[in-house]
């Protein structure tokens, strides 16, 4: 396995690097797969490679996606299937292996995943936990780090107070509605 890190600032582009490498991955060597943090980033993924010829899998916590001959799987990062190969793995969002809560499943990710080769992006704070593991591991370890695509500009007033308490409002009304119709709902934070 050789582990690749694509780190450094938000929005330089890593997870689009990644990506990349991943639609190439060959299916000979059981084809890629894509873990994240969230559901809405593992659909996005999802569809992209879907949109793009590519047959791939989604699988959360909250629903699963079959494709027929699926090549790709796009998941949330607790659902990773550890136990089967692939050619190229992208870890997304790595810096979460830090967290008391969730960084479980990045560590299980990392550890477990059957890869030849493993891209992780994310937070340039996680470089060391990679590259010890790496070693520890007797896998490869090759830092990139990539400049800022674009420039991050400030916004005064992107919200207002007011507009916080609408949005706010809007989900405690949908929430009260699906929990008084008995509609199944997930928490997102």
């Amino acid at each position: 396995m050789h582990c690749c890190p694509l780190t450094h600032p938000s929005l330089p582009g890593k997870t689009y690097h990644a990506l990349q490498r991943l639609m190439a991955a060959k299916t000979e060597h059981g084809g890629g797969l894509y873990c994240g943090p969230l559901r809405l980033l593992a659909l996005e993924v999802y569809e992209q490679l879907n949109k793009s010829g590519i047959y791939c899998n989604l699988i959360t916590g909250q629903e699963q996606r079959r494709m027929p001959f699926s090549t790709h799987v796009s998941c949330t990062v607790e659902v990773v299937p550890v136990n089967v190969p692939y050619d190229v793995a992208i870890i997304d969002e790595i810096q979460m292996i830090n967290d008391e809560n969730r960084g479980f499943a990045w560590t299980r990710a990392l550890l477990g995943l059957c890869a030849r080769e493993i891209h992780v992006a994310g937070g340039l704070e996680a470089a060391p936990v990679v590259r010890a593991m790496a070693e520890k591991t007797g896998d490869s370890f090759e830092l990139r780090t990539y400049e800022r695509l674009s420039k991050l500009v400030y916004v005064h007033d992107s919200f207002v107070l007011v507009d916080l308490i609408l949005i706010f409002g809007l989900l405690v009304i949908i929430k009260n509605m699906a929990l008084e119709f008995d509609i199944p709902y997930c928490k997102i934070y």
